[in-house]
This record gives C-alpha cells, sequence and structure tokens, in this order.
C-alpha cells in the first residue's frame, strides 16, 4: 500500500471517529433536551407565580404591615428617617411575602420535576420528610412571632425607659423580624436534622442520651446569642422547645434504621 493510500485511510478512519462522537452528541443533547425544556417551563413557572404573589402582597401591604406590627406594644410607634425608607420597607415586605406565598409552587415544581428520576423507597421518604420539614419550619416561626418576638420587644423597649426613649425604625424592626423568624424555623428543624444523622449512622440513641447535657449547654447557648433580649426569661422560651424537641429526637432516633442495615438485610 502506498503512503498516499495510508494517509486517505487514515483521513477516512479520522473522519469517521469524528462523525461518530458527533452522533454521540447529538444524541446525548435529544437525550437531555427535553429535560432542560421541561426544567425552563418550571422556572418560569415559579418566577410568574413569585412576580404575582408579590404585586398581590404589595397591594395588600397595609394589612400584612398591620399583622407584622402585632409583636409591638400597643403604645409603640415606628419611624422612618430616610425618605425612601417606608417605601423600601413595603418592597421588602411584599417581596418576602411573595417568596413565602411562592413556597408550595417551588415544592409543587420540584417535586414533579425530579420524581421521576426516583425510586418509589425515595420518593416514600421524600414525602415522609418534606411536610415535617414544612410543618416544624412553620411552627418554630409561629412560635417566634407570637411568643418569643413580643416578649422580648417589651423587656428591651422598656429597658432605661425612664432615662431614655425608645425609637425605633421601620427598617431595622423588619430586619429584625424576618431575620428571628428565620432562626426560629431553622432551630424546629432539629428533629429532622438528627434523624437524618441516625440514617447515615452518624448519631445513636446512645450517643444523644450521652450527650443530653452539652446538646441542653449548646442549645441555651444558641438562644442566648439569636434571642433578642440580655434576659433569661425570653432566652428560655425559645430554649424551652427545642430542649423538648431534642428529647422527642431521641425517642425518633431510637426507632430508625441506619441505611447499612437496610442494605445488609
Amino acid at each position: 500500500m502506498s503512503k498516499a493510500d495510508e494517509t486517505k485511510q487514515d483521513d477516512s478512519i479520522g473522519k469517521a471517529g469524528n462523525n461518530q462522537q458527533e452522533t454521540e452528541s447529538k444524541g446525548i443533547w435529544h437525550e437531555m433536551y427535553p429535560h432542560f425544556a421541561e426544567l425552563r417551563y418550571r422556572i418560569f413557572m415559579i418566577i410568574g407565580w413569585f412576580l404575582a404573589a408579590c404585586i398581590a402582597s404589595f397591594v395588600l401591604v397595609k394589612p400584612i404591615f398591620r399583622l407584622l406590627t402585632y409583636p409591638l406594644p400597643d403604645d409603640f410607634s415606628l419611624y422612618f428617617f430616610a425618605p425612601a425608607e417606608a417605601f423600601f420597607t413595603d418592597i421588602k415586605i411584599a417581596v418576602i411575602t411573595g417568596l413565602i406565598a411562592t413556597g408550595p409552587a417551588i415544592l409543587f415544581h420540584l417535586w414533579r420535576f425530579i420524581s421521576p428520576g426516583l425510586r418509589k423507597k425515595e420518593k416514600r421518604v421524600v414525602l415522609l420528610v418534606l411536610p415535617w420539614t414544612v410543618i416544624l419550619f412553620i411552627a418554630g416561626s409561629i412560635f417566634t412571632f407570637f411568643i418569643v418576638v413580643p416578649a422580648g420587644l417589651s423587656i428591651l423597649l422598656g429597658w432605661g425607659k425612664e432615662r431614655i426613649t425608645p425609637v425605633l425604625s421601620v427598617g431595622r424592626y423588619f430586619s429584625f423580624l424576618f431575620g428571628l423568624l428565620i432562626a426560629g424555623g431553622l432551630l424546629f428543624e432539629l428533629p429532622i436534622v438528627l434523624t437524618g444523622m441516625a440514617k447515615l449512622g452518624w448519631v445513636t440513641r446512645s450517643t444523644l442520651v450521652k450527650h443530653l447535657r452539652t446538646a441542653i449547654v449548646v442549645i441555651l447557648i444558641l438562644a442566648a446569642i439569636l434571642t433578642p433580649s440580655p434576659d433569661a426569661f425570653t432566652m428560655l422560651l425559645l430554649s424551652g422547645p427545642i430542649i423538648l424537641l431534642y428529647l422527642l429526637s431521641i425517642i425518633i432516633v431510637g426507632l430508625v434504621k441506619p441505611l447499612d442495615s437496610d442494605i445488609s438485610s
């Protein structure tokens, strides 16, 4: 075979390899395109829901504002110290309220997107864990809003009132409020976190019982950091339910089988 023939043969082999790679890449793209199209559709649906919820929240911002100022003492008023502070506070309320209202749509579209790729056992786990995650977060936020925040504000705003007149900015109040509601909701996720760690084999019931005193100290420290008041009463209001949830987690963890035992069985 001449060198020219060998060159032509190498060129044909190279072209065949390139054609094969192009065919494979096109096949992968055609296989993945429906998933990308569905993801884009669900993202657009979530964005549309979010924008509609924000607009509706902005229209209803006055009753929402009155509801969110419930923890304040009856004789206390909020002030704004910049020309646009009140306007941007209404925008913040509308956006956060719209995000909360969009939560069910986010969970729905996320579930519809990932559920076809899950096994039956994985679907059962998600359907069991997800509702409790949402319920505990909402419970923590409600408890913080109606119990912890009013108690903390009544003490803080009354501290040194005979010497200093308390004046609170509307922007700082809502930043304080939303941050504390998120913190309370996250702290109430403790049973979900410990149950997941037990499922992975990282903790056991005996471990939680052994470190009960340490856990109580850690919970008290976290409550002291997150509580908007230096007094022990408000700190106990937030830490008390968390300690009860830790004790409940000990019972739940005792009923959980680690993944290793499931696989071996």
